[in-house]
């Protein structure tokens, strides 16, 4: 009856039903289509929109911009896109978190492109618990000649967190790499049919061979083997290789190349760097899985 209180009675509550019927809601609101999750793409925000925006709870950072990339902006990460996700949920409280946490974030691919710089303070920001649910990422490494010197920071704190602080199973990787249009003469600057050319380290001198070796009258670089890399990951620029394999453990590690042109090779350097482009899928995937993989060895 109007007015009545019922002092016996409790308010309505989530944690008051079985625990199966709590797990069919947080599906509903946090896996929308639970036959192909989705792939949360998390981005660098504009730094002219992230200043004008409500800060929120976000780790802001630095990024390189303005004219030349001579000055550093302040701005944080953010969702693309949301595939209607209701991850507001996870505010309710601490249970109603530790039980939907796991799920959003064990069930999503999360994909930070380019954006190196956004990985540490999007998991920094989450629980331990969510933080260690993330099975699945995928990033995308600038190799040689685009990396620069606050790339090597990044991408080296990027290899330590993930490899200390969650629990992946699945490493999408695409590096970029560059290839000489067929339209263009291969043949460098230097060199001649079948040379062999040493790329000497600058670790104690040591060296590698690369084969530079005409076809049809064009230049062309082979190349790398798998038993190379050792080597290679200690070479200036390349470091990052060393840092990469610091994460073990995963059960698939997936390696693509991003083609992008590039000026027939004339210096060693660039002929190094097309030789590398030509290993990325083949000898590159191969040492990687080995020193990644859970039982590849």
């Amino acid at each position: 009856m109007e007015g009545i209180i019922y002092h016996d009675c409790q308010p309505p509550s989530l944690l008051l039903l079985p625990p199966e019927i709590r797990l069919q809601i947080y599906s509903y609101l946090l896996l929308p289509d639970i036959s192909s999750p989705a792939t949360l793409q998390i981005r660098t925000e504009d730094p002219e929109r992230y200043a004008r925006s409500s800060k929120g709870l976000r780790t802001p950072y630095h990024i390189m911009g303005g004219r030349l990339r001579s000055s550093t902006l302040s701005t944080s990460y953010k969702l693309k896109s949301n595939p209607g996700l209701h991850p507001s949920i996870l505010l309710t409280n601490r249970q109603i978190h530790a039980e939907a946490a796991h799920l959003l974030y064990s069930q999503h691919t999360f994909d930070f492109d380019l954006d190196v710089e956004s990985v540490v303070p999007f998991l920094s920001d989450l629980t331990p618990h969510a933080r260690r649910s993330i099975r699945h990422v995928n990033i995308i490494k600038r190799a040689l000649p685009y990396t620069k010197d606050f790339d090597r920071y990044e991408w080296s704190d990027l290899c330590s967190y993930l490899s200390t602080q969650c629990s992946l199973q699945q490493l999408d990787l695409q590096v970029v790499g560059g290839k000489v249009p067929s339209s263009q003469t291969m043949r460098a600057v230097g060199f001649g049919p079948n040379t062999v050319t040493t790329i000497n380290s600058h670790l104690g001198g040591q060296s590698v061979d690369m084969l530079v070796k005409e076809e049809q009258g064009k230049t062309a670089t082979k190349g790398f083997q798998k038993g190379d890399f050792g080597l290679i990951s200690g070479f200036e620029g390349m470091e990052w290789v060393r840092q990469l394999c610091k994460i073990k453990g995963l059960r698939c590690l997936d390696i693509r190349t991003i083609w992008e042109n590039c000026p027939p090779p004339c210096s060693n350097a660039l002929a190094f760097f097309v030789s590398f482009s030509e290993s990325i899928e083949g000898s590159f995937a191969e040492f990687l899985r080995e020193n990644m993989v859970a039982g590849a060895a």
